[in-house]
């Protein structure tokens, strides 16, 4: 099993050139990546996610007005 890479977002300010050589490659052979050291806090991230969670329990056809 393939395992998602992990940058660390500081490393965009010190090494920007190898850090987007390392994401393009991340997403073009994973199609994912996970960003740490970035700055956004838990709070606003565990709401996003309870966003998402509200979003995808609506039926389809509410989900579907959205597109």
């Amino acid at each position: 099993m393939t395992t998602i890479p992990v940058l660390d977002f500081r490393r965009f300010r010190s090494d920007l050139d190898g850090f987007a050589r390392d994401l393009g490659e991340a997403w073009r052979t994973i199609g994912f990546v996970a960003i740490r050291e970035h700055g956004v806090s838990e709070g606003l991230i565990d709401g996003a996610y309870e966003q998402a969670k509200a979003f995808f329990g609506l039926p389809m056809e509410a989900r579907s007005a959205y597109v």
